[in-house]
């Protein structure tokens, strides 16, 4: 029941986020996702005995967020300021370095500066829907961040009846035991009958052939990071990454799909 009261309750703020809000109020709300979930994979590997040096971390996810905001240029996606971002990443790890030198040296430190920097780079990534939400112009960057929304939930959903349903072969149950073979092929063809109506009903310029390798590519992605963070939680012996959203979890429990579908379909419409 909460599953449902919080999604009805969610999803409209979302859309509203995403269809009527300033890019600005999206990017903000965004990062303080990045922050979110770096706290939340922060306990998962506190209880690994590796957890993230936080005086680094929260300010490098926000900072990867923000470095998709095209300040200056509102119409663009593009990382025009390259250079900055490079000497920033050094001033990072020249930051994180010095941390860690202060601390006698034992392989715990070593695991942990490892974490550190994996812990910003995987939650950094949500950073894309910043990137999506500012390609082309305002409402081509509205269009594709549904888009993308559209074809993981419907995909995530048609995964879940076609597996509840007609599952019998496990996909990866060392990872996610009610996960099966099935449910992947049920959640493909969701996902690229999803991205088939959208274009019908919002034409995104994209040929039949384009969407449905997109939509394709997007499921697949999309799996591998709910599988992976599953593989996180496993590891820590923890059922959810938090209970910041009642009957879902945590904030990385509904972003592990997005995390590696929004750098594909970035990636995608940049080229």
């Amino acid at each position: 029941m909460n599953r449902v009261l919080t999604a009805l309750f969610a999803v409209p703020l979302l859309l509203a986020l995403i269809l009527v809000a300033p890019a600005w109020a999206f990017s903000l709300v965004v990062g303080l996702a990045a922050l979110l979930g770096f706290w939340e994979l922060s306990r998962i590997g506190a209880a690994m005995g590796m957890a993230p040096f936080a005086l680094v971390g929260y300010p490098a996810c926000a900072a990867m967020v923000m470095l998709f905001v095209p300040w200056g240029e509102p119409q663009s996606g593009r990382l025009d300021w390259a250079p900055i971002a490079w000497l920033a990443g050094v001033a990072w790890l020249g930051a994180l370095s010095a941390i860690v030198s202060r601390e006698s040296p034992s392989r715990e430190r070593v695991a942990r500066l490892g974490f550190t920097i994996f812990g910003t780079l995987y939650v950094g990534l949500v950073g894309f829907l910043v990137g999506l939400r500012y390609t082309g112009g305002d409402l081509e960057g509205r269009r594709w961040v549904v888009f993308l929304l559209l074809v993981v939930m419907m995909s995530d959903t048609g995964a879940y009846y076609t597996g509840k349903n007609l599952g019998r072969r496990k996909l990866a149950p060392n990872l996610s035991p009610k996960k099966t073979v099935e449910g992947l092929i049920g959640g493909v063809a969701a996902g690229v009958l999803a991205a088939l109506c959208f274009d019908r009903l919002v034409p995104t310029g994209q040929s039949v052939g384009a969407l449905v390798g997109v939509a394709l590519g997007l499921t697949l992605v999309g799996v591998s990071g709910d599988l992976f963070e599953s593989f996180l939680k496993r590891a820590a012996g923890v059922k959810d990454a938090s209970a910041l959203i009642p009957g879902h979890g945590g904030v990385l429990d509904r972003l592990d799909s997005i995390l590696l579908a929004a750098p594909a379909l970035w990636v995608f419409l940049q080229l």
